[in-house]
């Protein structure tokens, strides 16, 4: 009988949760954070640059003044969707556009830098936030990287730099700068990252650019974690010609795309990290300077932008060149208003930049609907500024935790083979945890996570048992962590019912 009350309660349980997955996927977006809900757009040293606000219901564009130099550039919001900064790759400044302290020189010895430039490079940035007040940007060099196969335009450092604020109000600093998180021979171009299935830690990808190989660093605990290379034995180059690299709304698929040798899919692991090769299609690219691609929010679709073409294909089709279909070919209406690279926006739209420097923006409105439904707007919006070339790259920061993929809340564990050294029960439990220790364990603790990777119980370990009270917390999946001299020692899934 109380197998079955079990087994009634965690029937009960797992379809709460289905409906609270289904209320989380199709919730409205002000319920979500609004990292990237200001947009800077712009071009050279101008004094004056476009912002994109999505905060209200429609968007917002408006103009800033500020003499840094914007052919490339990242910008991050609070939580609520307040711009706090943004970077060129030099430099940083607050949001009242002014340089923050320490904000110079973010690449050690950089011309471009010297010369109050901008790094010309598309998806060169990356800014990890950890709370309102304190956010890690990652970015590259750029040098000739010489070796005795090949001489090439690239990055032979990955830097991050620790930017914090005293308040949202107050002009921020930085507080430690160039520090490295990997070396190599990278692209500097195309760096991606997305969250891990703890829905809590940061997966960043750095592809390299003489090899058909990519950088996996884990951010987890403000600590860059080099997971090494993924290599894969391909007839063409993954980093041939200019394009970009995007991760789908749900983090499972990974997409690099360039003008040389076209697009190529991978699955994605949010668990291990671990790429696989899905699939490969090339088309028409003779006379083309560029070839991006940005996917769906719902994840179904892919976009490829090939300047005078844009296709979409159905990635959940066995074979992607089964499901190209072309919808929308540009009308040469205007001049400088080719189709370049897409940036899906918080209101769900794809945003679509031309090549070179225009001053319109294209628009595929219903970027989840199959085929021209899609609704592809050329020059959808008037710019009240120039822009160059490239949109503002951005995760998805909403993206959250996907337990089917993993039981571990942090990939950086040291052994997971030790679990059979710690007896965990019940599970599920009602709210009374206990535990049995085979081992003494000096300087130990336990701490407990929610679904979402909040912390929300650390507590001093007793050998050779211990409990752990959960009773003041709601039904739910929770993540119980092993801490052993400051290293995790394993972490395992629990579930707490009534």
């Amino acid at each position: 009988m109380d197998k079955i009350l079990v087994y009634l309660k965690l029937s009960k349980f797992y379809l709460g949760l289905c409906i609270l997955s289904l209320l989380l996927i199709n919730s409205p977006i002000s319920s979500q954070n609004k990292y990237d809900y200001n947009w800077i757009i712009g071009y050279g040293a101008n004094d004056v640059h476009t912002l994109f606000n999505f905060n209200n219901d429609s968007l917002s564009i408006s103009t800033i003044i500020s003499d840094m130099d914007m052919d490339q550039n990242i910008a991050i919001s609070t939580e609520s969707g307040k711009l706090i900064f943004y970077s060129n790759g030099c430099k940083i400044y607050g949001n009242n556009n002014k340089l923050l302290i320490n904000g110079r020189d973010l690449v050690p010895n950089s011309r471009l830098c010297e010369n109050e430039s901008s790094f010309n490079i598309a998806q060169s940035s990356l800014i990890i936030p950890i709370s309102d007040t304190k956010y890690y940007l990652i970015n590259p060099d750029f040098k000739i990287l010489i070796s005795p196969e090949d001489t090439a335009i690239g990055a032979s450092t990955i830097f991050y730099h620790l930017v914090e604020f005293d308040s949202i109000n107050s002009n921020g600093k930085i507080t430690s700068k160039t520090n490295i998180v990997i070396e190599g021979r990278f692209t500097a171009l195309g760096n991606a990252m997305v969250k891990h299935a703890n829905g809590k830690d940061w997966w960043l990808l750095f592809p390299c650019i003489d090899s058909n190989c990519i950088n996996i660093v884990l951010f987890s605990e403000n600590t860059f974690k080099n997971y090494g290379k993924q290599c894969f034995n391909l007839p063409y180059s993954l980093s041939a010609g200019l394009g970009a690299t995007k991760f789908s709304q749900n983090g499972n698929k990974f997409a690099i795309s360039n003008v040389i040798s076209g697009l190529t899919l991978f699955d994605f692991q949010r668990c291990t990290g671990k790429l696989t090769f899905k699939d490969h299609i090339k088309l028409h690219s003779e006379g083309l300077t560029s070839s991006e691609c940005e996917f769906s929010p719902n994840s179904k679709y892919l976009y490829l932008f090939n300047q005078s073409k844009c296709w979409q294909l159905d990635i959940t089709t066995p074979k992607l060149e089964d499901s190209i279909e072309l919808v929308a070919e540009w009308d040469g209406a205007i001049k400088n208003t080719r189709f370049h690279g897409g940036q899906i926006g918080p209101d769900g739209k794809i945003y679509v930049s031309s090549p070179g420097t225009s001053t319109y923006y294209h628009v595929i409105e219903s970027p989840n609907l199959k085929g021209t439904l899609c609704n592809f707007h050329q020059r959808a919006i008037l710019l009240p500024t120039y822009n160059f070339w490239y949109l503002p790259s951005y995760p998805n920061y909403n993206l959250g935790v996907d337990t089917t993929l993993c039981d571990t809340l942090i990939n950086s564990i040291s052994n997971l083979d030790k679990t059979d050294e710690i007896l965990i029960y019940p599970n599920p439990t009602t709210g009374i945890i206990e535990l049995k220790m085979k081992n003494e364990m000096q300087n130990s603790a336990i701490e407990i996570y929610n679904l979402f990777g909040k912390k929300l119980i650390t507590k001093k370990l007793n050998w050779p048992q211990d409990i752990i009270n959960i009773n003041d917390y709601p039904d739910g999946i929770y993540f119980i962590s092993l801490i052993n001299n400051g290293n995790k020692y394993f972490s395992k899934k629990i579930i707490k019912v009534q």
